[in-house]
């Protein structure tokens, strides 16, 4: 056999390189932070996704895209069943408490860029009302409600950092929208007002 008949036989044989895939699915946390990855569907290359999380009295509902280079579809899920499975070890997140005021001052409110803060004004002079991504871009001026999600990305983090859970609350529908509890918009209105106190 020649050297490039060799060659040939050995790519033949050799594994193939891994291959860009999102894994897109579902990931149910109950009350005592126990999760499980459903899979909805995997896409073959990296995926553009907005991280949106909704929270219900018995949980969480998150929904999940992972990104990862694999030799398969199947190693593709296998990897994202461990990732979610590895967050297990990680904080606990809890609610946003009427206590909690000075933790969300020092971590979240002074951190607030001014879409951020426009956008949580608008939740929390209405709380309890669901507005839309469209809805709230056009209230607070922004291009469009990738704009809304993109400025809730940090604030989202922020609120990790404290041990607790964002600060708004997603419906689930045919679109997401996106509203906050009395206990959010109190923690809000009590920052501004402070804040609107030492400037004056």
């Amino acid at each position: 056999m020649s050297l490039r008949s060799r060659q040939l036989a050995a790519q033949r044989i050799k594994p193939g390189r891994p291959r860009p895939y999102t894994v897109f699915g579902l990931v149910t946390a109950d009350a005592a932070g126990r999760s499980q990855l459903l899979v909805a569907g995997v896409a073959e290359g990296f995926v553009g996704w907005v991280d949106t999380t909704e929270f219900s009295g018995d949980g969480r509902y998150e929904r999940f895209a992972h990104q990862v280079r694999a030799l398969s579809v199947e190693a593709a899920e296998a990897d994202a069943h461990a990732y979610v499975a590895a967050q297990q070890a990680g904080p606990e997140f809890t609610a946003w408490q009427p206590a909690d005021q000075e933790l969300y001052n020092e971590v979240v409110y002074r951190r607030l860029t001014p879409r951020a803060r426009a956008i949580f004004a608008v939740l929390a002079a209405q709380p309890g009302t669901p507005f839309s991504g469209e809805r709230l871009a056009a209230l607070t001026g922004m291009k469009n409600l990738n704009s809304v999600a993109g400025s809730l990305s940090w604030p989202r983090t922020y609120c990790g950092e404290a041990g607790r859970i964002q600060c708004w609350w997603f419906t689930d529908g045919a679109r997401t929208e996106y509203s906050f509890d009395v206990v959010h918009a109190e923690l809000f209105l009590t920052a501004a007002g402070a804040r609107l106190a030492l400037a004056a």
